[in-house]
């Protein structure tokens, strides 16, 4: 001792231990139960040597044990806004996750995984219900590591194992899993024992491609994402990052492989362009999903954006592979992200746009529209018959009414269908409304009045346009008619509150959410005075 963010792998499901918590509509997941395993951490026995003059006790030199592991794991609460694959709606979100303290001024390692893009970093010691704030020292995607900074200095700290092992080796899993507590400051330490299974695997996942992978079946639980896999001596073998239940396999980053890039993450981030992201497709691309862009970061300053779709970067198509194994390979082999051509799909508008990191920023492409991405889908912005307000929709959907609704004001109504979108759930479509007679007090009540008692409400959150033109409330209502079929519903208003926009938007089939994003992004009104 020294003092000085749930996946499929192939043939197994794998889930990535950092508990969500629920601070919007979301709620807890991957808890479980673990009960701390009883252990045997006696120190070696004290020697005595007798002479003819006199009798001297010696004492063995210390040997570090599990016990010294509990002070230097460190349990972490963080808040966010991540946005989910192909989502519109962004929700603050908290998670709890666990790391370990490498050297005594407060550096600790944990995944980026469970930092929920760490808006807010607080940091508990175990039995302490103080708070020690954190800031991240560097990141590394494809690793799925991160390294931060306590506050203050003097704390315990943990040494990696450098002595090779063999399958078989004793370990134990530390963290503060969330087992069945709902406030993640109630979770204990937790601490389970097993061996070494195997070691030396590649992971290769939605979130990480890592070489030097250990296999153990000590368990770990949601919110021990972070938390040290440790020998007998209470050094750290690996870094736990995901487990599969089913199977009893957890797994860890070796030793090996993690010392060396948290080394490195001393000086910034490593395999990193500064997203919060994750391979992911639908039923017309794929690529890797930006849930969140980190500030001063690469990807920043190219303007990547939440809900971006990264389609190539450095020239590689990422969307031939499910994992985000093309992704780290490219950033591996280019060694640094400055100048790797990029293109991404902004999926709010469907443009294409290209750009390169460190050089040129975004801008749509000429040659590759978002029309292209979508599977040679047109769109255009068509208005009511006054003008009034206004939506952009696939060129395909020919049947319109921009005739006013007698009892609102200015109304538009589109569909590939508008007879069978208006009397069924299984055709498409949308409806766009101007209510003057009404603002940002009457946001519920508009939504109330949207409601159908063929739909399950799925819930409510605020809205608001990513150029912050509209604010307002957003519902979404599913299972209507006893199919898959979604309704969207959207109450907006300018920021001054007057008079509101009603949208709604019919999704039968996942390419409809293209197009719900895209109305959702284009809808424009021209408020009264």
């Amino acid at each position: 001792m020294r003092t000085g963010r749930c996946r499929h792998a192939p043939g197994r499901r794998l889930l990535r231990h950092a508990a969500p918590l629920a601070v919007a509509l979301l709620a807890a997941s991957c808890g479980g139960s673990g009960d701390p395993a009883t252990l045997d951490t006696t120190t070696e026995p004290e020697s005595t040597t007798t002479t003819a003059e006199s009798t001297t006790t010696t004492t063995a030199p210390p040997v570090g044990t599990v016990d010294d592991v509990a002070p230097a794991t460190v349990k972490l609460i963080t808040e966010g806004s991540p946005l989910e694959p192909f989502s519109t709606d962004a929700e603050l979100v908290g998670k709890i996750g666990s790391g370990f303290i490498v050297h005594s001024d407060g550096l600790v390692v944990a995944t980026l995984h469970s930092m929920a893009q760490y808006d807010n970093v607080t940091a508990y010691l175990l039995d302490s219900d103080e708070p020690i704030d954190a800031t991240v020292v560097g990141v590394s995607e494809c690793n799925d590591l991160v390294l931060l900074d306590l506050a203050g200095d003097g704390y315990s700290a943990l040494d990696w194992r450098t002595e090779p092992f063999n399958p078989g080796l004793k370990v134990f899993a530390a963290g503060y899993p969330l087992n069945l507590d709902t406030d993640p400051l109630d979770a204990d330490y937790t601490l389970t024992a097993g061996i070494v299974n195997t070691a030396g695997r590649t992971a290769s996942d939605v979130w990480v491609a890592v070489d030097g992978v250990i296999e153990h079946d000590a368990r770990i639980r949601g919110g021990s994402s972070g938390g040290p896999l440790v020998d007998e001596q209470g050094d750290v073998v690996g870094v736990n990052f995901a487990g599969d239940d089913d199977n009893d396999i957890n797994s860890a980053i070796a030793a090996s492989v993690a010392a060396d890039i948290v080394d490195r993450l001393m000086d910034g981030d490593v395999e990193s362009i500064g997203i919060d992201g994750e391979a992911a497709s639908d039923d017309t691309v794929g690529g890797v999903w930006v849930s969140g862009v980190r500030p001063g970061t690469p990807a920043e300053s190219a303007g990547v954006q939440a809900g971006d779709l990264i389609t190539s970067l450095g020239g590689e198509a990422l969307g031939l592979d499910p994992t985000l194994q093309t992704y780290c390979d490219v950033l591996r082999s280019a060694g640094s992200a400055d100048g790797l051509d990029l293109e991404v799909l902004r999926t709010a508008t469907g443009e294409v746009l290209t750009g390169a990191l460190g050089g040129e920023a975004l801008s749509v492409d000429p040659t590759a529209t978002g029309d292209d991405a979508a599977g040679g889908e047109a769109y255009e912005f068509v208005a009511d018959d006054s003008e009034s307000i206004g939506v952009e929709i696939p060129a395909s959907w020919e049947e319109r009414d921009g005739s006013p609704n007698q009892r609102l004001g200015p109304n538009l109504a589109v569909s590939p269908d508008l007879d069978g979108f208006l009397t069924t759930w299984d055709v498409p479509g949308l409806i766009l409304d101007l209510d003057p007679d009404r603002g940002i007090d009457h946001l519920d009540t508009a939504l109330d009045d949207l409601l159908s008692d063929q739909c399950s409400s799925l819930g409510r959150v605020d809205f608001a346009t990513d150029d912050g033109a509209f604010i307002g409330r957003s519902e979404t209502l599913g299972e209507c008619g006893g199919t898959t079929t979604q309704l969207l519903n959207i109450a907006a208003t300018r920021p001054d509150g007057r008079s509101l926009v009603l949208l709604q938007i019919q999704v039968v089939d996942d390419a409809d959410f293209v197009i719900a994003e895209r109305a959702i992004a284009t809808f424009d009104a021209a408020l009264p005075d």
